[in-house]
């Protein structure tokens, strides 16, 4: 979500009371981050929304906690959280902790009555420690709702913090080196629809070369909802040279869910999957 001083947006507390019908769970999705994670277990699910893929992975067996920005996705999550599991998650009290586990350093323990899903600044991420990590992944664009190279590269450099040497980060944006808008005025996204509820959505030119504005429209309940906020329009060769000076190496490329090859000139997505260099 995007970054606000108090942590909220109305546009995306409006949008949280429809985000399970608008964005519902995507098998691709989920198999694909099984297929990344595959023999890890304490994961970090950044900018989560409501909670779609962190559940069904804690479902998995996952040591697996999600945060977002914004506090109405958080409290959705948390309620998700409620209903399908009560107090019983399926994890043991004792399957370990997350970060330090020297008495002088804070640790994040997880229990059945540990917090699951946190409202944190994804550049922060303050509530764990480094090293607490074998997997994170920040999908949805996320990562373009920060305002600066410096802001991005300051939130790589803590994903490589909280993960353990050998530890996988994806990260999936828009294709951003395709929108150029050197032959249309604007790039529209695939609409989507819900139970009562559409929301429409584009990219036009920014404020300047560096950025987009993301331009929504949310109809429901007889009303409609506008939204325009600024992306950082991240390419590719920026985000390649950002995680290796963040200190990842060994990356992947895909353009799709499904696996197929990022093609600058004609993936719609960005998916890359990065492993956390050993400290020399």
């Amino acid at each position: 979500m995007k970054p606000m001083p108090d942590g909220s947006n109305p546009f995306y507390e409006a949008l949280s009371a429809f985000y399970d019908s608008l964005f519902p769970l995507e098998y691709t999705i989920l198999n694909f981050l099984k297929s990344v994670f595959e023999g890890r277990s304490r994961i970090l699910d950044v900018a989560c929304g409501t909670g779609t893929y962190t559940l069904p992975l804690l479902e998995e067996g996952k040591q697996i906690v999600g945060v977002d920005l914004d506090p109405a996705m958080i409290q959705k999550a948390r309620e998700k959280l409620t209903s399908l599991f009560g107090s019983q998650e399926p994890l043991r009290d004792d399957q370990g902790t997350l970060g330090d586990t020297r008495q002088d350093t804070p640790t994040y323990r997880i229990g059945r009555t540990s917090p699951r899903f946190f409202a944190e600044d994804m550049r922060f991420l303050s509530s764990f420690t480094e090293g607490s990590f074998e997997g994170i992944y920040c999908i949805g664009n996320s990562l373009a709702h920060l305002e600066t190279l410096q802001e991005i590269q300051q939130t790589l450099h803590r994903f490589a913090q909280l993960l353990e040497p050998g530890g996988i980060l994806l990260i999936q944006i828009v294709n951003f080196d395709r929108v150029t808008f050197q032959r249309e005025p604007q790039h529209l996204l695939p609409g989507l629809r819900g139970e009562g509820v559409e929301l429409s959505r584009k990219y036009t030119p920014g404020p300047d070369p560096d950025h987009v504005y993301f331009e929504t429209e949310l109809r429901a309940e007889g009303k409609i909802l506008k939204n325009s906020l600024p992306l950082y329009r991240l390419t590719s060769g920026e985000l390649q040279r950002m995680l290796q000076n963040a200190g990842f190496e060994d990356m992947g490329w895909y353009g799709s869910y499904e696996g197929t090859s990022y093609d600058p000139s004609s993936s719609f997505l960005l998916i890359t999957t990065a492993v956390r260099s050993n400290p020399v």
